[in-house]
């Protein structure tokens, strides 16, 4: 995989929805080879800008471009007294696969679960998602 200087990670705005929108359309329609309706995709991705509760976005950008995203939740670990950080939805637009795209998301998961004092960082992954589970 090729890395990328040009590529950088931020916390996501309601400006990125239609992008962030556009990249779970994608997504499901490459994992699952299902087609999903755009609305409610926008609805959902909406709810998670004015209630970060559901979990954060973030982008990735490669000159002022939305290349890619992943939504990164946390759940609570009692036993430990911990946050548990969950990498989902994660997608990458396929003209910038192979530039370290996904590798400065996760990494990124990585600084903030460690900012978080989190005892795991999880990648949730579809059980039909072949190419995911290489990672």
């Amino acid at each position: 995989m090729q890395s990328n200087d040009n590529i950088d990670i931020i916390k996501s705005e309601q400006q990125h929805q239609k992008d962030i929108t556009k990249f779970h359309k994608g997504l499901a329609s490459e994992t699952e080879n299902i087609e999903l309706d755009d609305k409610v995709i926008s609805k959902g991705v909406g709810r998670l800008f004015k209630d970060d509760k559901y979990g954060v976005y973030y982008s990735a950008v490669e000159n002022n471009k939305p290349v890619g995203c992943v939504m990164n939740i946390h759940d609570y670990h009692h036993q430990l007294d911990k946050p548990t950080y969950w990498i989902q939805n994660v997608y990458v637009d396929p003209k910038a696969r192979g530039k370290g795209v996904f590798k400065s998301l996760f990494d990124h998961t990585i600084q903030e679960a460690k900012k978080a004092n989190a005892n795991a960082v999880k990648l949730y992954v579809d059980k039909g998602n072949e190419q995911a589970k290489k990672v």
